[in-house]
């Protein structure tokens, strides 16, 4: 699933239909995601907060590169979600995605 096909509107009824039942998501990433589709991913998480999914869980192993720029907006998103009592786990960072995240 890439960025794009997250943001259907068919993907977030289905999350929430999911809640009842799930207590973590995750969202599988893949490919070069530049600034608007990080911005994307950003968007995602907040409508998973506004369903009452605050545990998620963010795979990383299938991209290749992320911008940079968008890395405060995530670390923005999770803390939101840590004042809803939930959380964001980022998985399957490769050594190069390391870096950019600890800057």
């Amino acid at each position: 699933m890439n960025v794009s096909e997250l943001m259907n509107e068919e993907v977030v009824n289905a999350v929430h239909a999911a809640t009842a039942t799930s207590r973590v998501m995750t969202m599988v990433l893949e490919g070069e995601l530049d600034r608007d589709e990080a911005a994307d991913v950003c968007r995602m998480l907040s409508r998973y907060a506004a369903l009452g999914l605050t545990e998620v869980v963010v795979d990383f192993e299938g991209v290749t590169h992320f911008d940079y720029r968008a890395v405060k907006h995530l670390v923005h998103e999770a803390e939101t979600l840590r004042t809803k009592g939930g959380d964001v786990k980022l998985a399957g960072m490769s050594p190069y995605l390391h870096a950019i995240f600890r800057s």
